[in-house]
């Protein structure tokens, strides 16, 4: 069997797959796709993006990939614009793409279209999930239109990829849809113990979910420690970024960096010796993958299929207060972690050629005579009882 062609729908990308990625550009399922596109294109696979238009031209190719353009962001008139030009430019790069397998990334109404058009070309759709609440029946980031037509699209995909246990069960819940768990991949790095490692670092677009003013909050208490914030502001939540900002200038230790592109971030990472995250949930976080690839605990409230606490990966805080006696008591060295060993359970698990093996699997799944089930995949050393 030849390898089939993959197109990611992934319209917010094209600034990553150029390198000019900067803030909100550079949000996790951006950054995922494009490295699972670089690692499936090593494998053989043929890859391409459907983006937005960003002025790239209609058919381009960046990176090695060949990228397809739809609509610009911001083109075309209120209410009108659903029809032209999203969903006629839509669907027009949908007709003419050459995949055999279109894969979307994120709750989004764009997944019916996407459908539609597989099925009149016999094509067919994975869809992976970001957050937990992808896979709930309520969700605000939509309108009930657009709820419906995602909810319509999914229970009609040729497969539905979760990232953690808890979406394992909302999808079967409340969609009646088994599976595929496979866990985010990030990219090796080498052994930096020469570098000073003197920040604590928290890494993520501001949004309320994720909380940045408990990260202010956690420096004026622990004012011995230099506390580093990167991220710009999420969509429509500017007040807040400028509210941290603000908060952050009267925190002698501490500096908000904004949104950064992503060498920038990279330095950030190998200059912390410990990663905060003060979401109240998410699903598989791609900077817990960015710290444990250079053996950084991460020190958080929330725990993916409680993977921190079984390796040893970190520390799950309770709450606020927990968090700041945890994280005292890794400054003071009562409580250790082993880089060595956090950078070896990452090398085993949680690359990105261990998530393509996955996906090499489902993909031969869908393309293959036979369809092989679902695929549930776990970290060497762990158990399946939490899917049953």
């Amino acid at each position: 069997m030849n390898t089939p062609e993959i197109s990611f729908v992934a319209l917010n990308t094209f600034p990553v797959l150029a390198g000019t990625a900067v803030g909100e550009q550079m949000g996790g399922a951006q950054v995922q796709q494009v490295l699972l596109g670089r690692e499936l294109r090593e494998r053989g696979y043929k890859v391409s993006f459907i983006t937005m238009d960003y002025g790239q031209g209609k058919e381009s190719h960046v990176d090695g990939f060949r990228v397809q353009a739809t609509f610009r962001p911001d083109e075309g008139m209120p209410v009108v614009r659903f029809i032209y030009p999203r969903m006629v430019k839509f669907l027009g790069a949908l007709s003419q793409s050459t995949a055999d397998v279109f894969y979307l990334r994120c709750a989004d109404y764009l997944l019916a279209p996407i459908v539609l058009a597989a099925r009149y070309f016999s094509k067919k759709v994975v869809f992976c999930g970001a957050s937990d609440s992808d896979f709930e029946l309520v969700d605000a980031r939509m309108s009930r239109r657009q709820r419906a037509m995602y909810r319509w699209g999914l229970r009609r995909c040729d497969a539905v990829v979760v990232q953690n246990t808890v979406q394992h069960r909302l999808l079967e819940k409340n969609f009646g849809i088994t599976g595929h768990l496979i866990h985010n991949g990030g990219e090796s790095r080498p052994p930096s113990e020469e570098t000073q490692r003197t920040s604590v670092l928290w890494v993520s677009t501001m949004r309320p979910l994720k909380q940045p003013a408990l990260f202010v909050k956690l420096a004026t208490e622990i004012p011995e420690q230099h506390f580093v914030m990167v991220g710009g502001p999420g969509s429509g939540h500017q007040g807040l970024y400028d509210s941290i900002i603000s908060k952050a200038l009267s925190v002698d230790n501490f500096t908000a960096k904004g949104g950064l592109p992503p060498d920038v971030v990279e330095r950030e990472f190998d200059e912390a010796k410990v990663l905060v995250n003060t979401s109240t949930r998410e699903g598989f976080p791609n900077t817990f993958l960015h710290a444990w690839a250079r053996g950084i605990p991460v020190f958080t409230f929330i725990d993916p299929d409680q993977l921190i606490k079984r390796y040893g990966l970190g520390y799950v805080a309770r709450d606020l207060k927990d968090m700041e006696t945890g994280l005292r008591r890794f400054f003071c060295g009562e409580l250790t972690f082993d880089f060595r060993e956090i950078r070896g359970v990452f090398a085993d698990n949680f690359t990105i050629q261990a998530a393509v093996d996955n996906y090499d699997a489902l993909f031969g799944s869908l393309i293959g005579p036979t369809n092989a089930g679902s695929l549930i995949s776990f970290p060497k050393g762990s158990h399946d009882e939490d899917c049953r």
